[in-house]
């Protein structure tokens, strides 16, 4: 059986193998067509930039060298080449150096782009020992993870707009004037011309105002808004940009943000791999810089809020190889809100849950029992607590591991720091506090 921390770095380094060929390939590796019957010339940057040009004579004259000097062959000494000179591209970006956790990666030139893509074409598969080469260099395996997610998706975007164009000019080709209007409109609304485009505008797609966008066919190609997209962009990127809102009332993404975070956010996707989709959804469900306090709120709308973070925190256990407690946005959150406000919002929405828990399931009153199965379950199954644990990065199951323990075993009732070397999973001292705090608070 796989161990847990065994597991996640198994789950890492498939993340990144996947980010790494989606980057350069999105159709897959497979795949020469950019879109069915669209070809990118292999090596039309080497002919056509004297920079690239000079990259692969020096790659043949290098490899060369390289074999006869170590003894390699040339298949060896390609990937050896291909390696070190990626790495020396990608050092002033993933900044081996600096172990400053949510360090900004800066933003990768065109130039240092085409020369990662003709190095990629050269040899691909050395591209997959970046990740253990800089995680010899930094101790946080969270911070590796988090800087070559925020390249891997710049990669992308320049790949995605790059290709794009060339899709763009091969349809307008075959199109009438009408439908060459509806392909531009596409284009201009969905920002895919640029890089990074903003992900509130795709979540406006959801309105019902805009649901003949997502329900007819894009120009004359046969296909719908989303399989259009994944045709070209791949499951990976198409799905980041076109996410559902978790609900009805969360279709409009739009907070109250002032122009400087507003700002912030869109750089600290780009440059620290925030999640801006997620971070609307956080500050809407926890009542961060919204007019209506959170101590306003009806149980409806504590159960909602609650309902949809327990689906936010789900789905990145499920979907991402980051988990939430360790995420980029939740960084941001912290940073942007302040740690006092984050955690007494979250607070109080899960004490106010907790309220509706002991006032609504009681031998008076059973009403929650009709609100149906999602709230029977928030009521039912502590999800607040089960929210929280997810918030400090704590299995349940090991604190009803630690629950069972204390109560057949009296020495641990009183020394936690045993209990806690007992442990199989190692601990942060915030975790210990926070769990010292919850048995507290919840067991005598």
């Amino acid at each position: 059986m796989i161990k847990a921390a065994e597991k996640q770095e198994l789950d890492m380094e498939n993340d990144f193998k996947k980010r790494i060929q989606a980057a350069f390939k999105p159709r897959g590796e497979s795949e020469d067509e950019v879109y069915p019957t669209v070809v990118k010339p292999k090596w039309g940057n080497a002919v056509h930039d004297g920079e690239i040009s000079g990259l692969l004579k020096e790659s043949i004259q290098s490899v060369k060298k390289m074999a006869e000097k170590e003894k390699l062959s040339q298949s060896e000494a390609a990937e050896s080449w291909t390696f070190q000179k990626a790495l020396e591209i990608l050092e002033p970006y993933l900044q081996p150096t600096n172990p400053q956790a949510h360090h900004p990666v800066p933003r990768i030139t065109d130039e240092a782009y085409q020369s990662l893509k003709f190095l990629w074409t050269f040899h691909p598969a050395s591209f997959l020992r970046i990740r253990a080469s800089l995680s010899s260099s930094l101790d946080n395996k969270w911070e590796v993870q988090r800087r070559l997610v925020t390249v891997t998706t710049q990669i992308t975007q320049k790949t995605i707009v790059e290709n794009w164009m060339l899709i763009r000019n091969a349809l307008l080709d075959g199109l009438q004037n009408e439908r060459r209007t509806s392909l531009k409109f596409y284009e201009v609304r969905l920002q895919l011309a640029q890089e990074f485009p903003n992900i509130v505008y795709y979540s406006d797609l959801f309105l019902p105002v805009f649901s003949r966008i997502l329900e007819d066919e894009v120009a004359n190609t046969g296909q719908t808004l989303r399989p259009f997209l994944r045709s070209w962009m791949g499951d990976h990127e198409s799905s980041r940009r076109l996410k559902t809102p978790i609900s009805e009332k969360l279709y409009q993404l739009k907070i109250e943000l002032s122009q400087d975070l507003s700002e912030d956010l869109r750089a600290s996707e780009i440059t620290r791999g925030v999640d801006v989709w997620t971070v609307h959804h956080w500050i809407k469900c926890l009542g961060l810089g919204q007019p209506k306090k959170l101590d306003d709120w009806t149980d409806d709308e504590v159960l909602f809020s609650m309902e949809k973070l327990q689906k936010l925190i789900t789905g990145m256990s499920r979907n991402e190889a980051i988990p939430w407690h360790e995420s980029a946005s939740r960084a941001w959150l912290i940073e942007t809100f302040g740690q006092e406000i984050y955690t007494q919002q979250l607070d109080l929405l899960c004490n106010k849950c907790k309220q509706i828990r002991a006032r609504l399931v009681s031998h008076e009153d059973h009403r929650w029992k009709n609100n149906g199965s999602s709230v029977i379950k928030i009521l039912d199954g502590q999800e607040e607590d089960k929210l929280k644990f997810a918030d400090h990065g704590l299995d349940f199951k090991l604190i009803q591991a630690i629950k069972i323990i204390r109560s057949v075993n009296q020495q641990f009732r009183a020394d936690w720091n045993s209990l806690f070397d007992s442990c199989p999973s190692k601990l942060t001292s915030n975790q210990k506090d926070f769990i010292k705090i919850w048995f507290a608070d919840n067991f005598i």
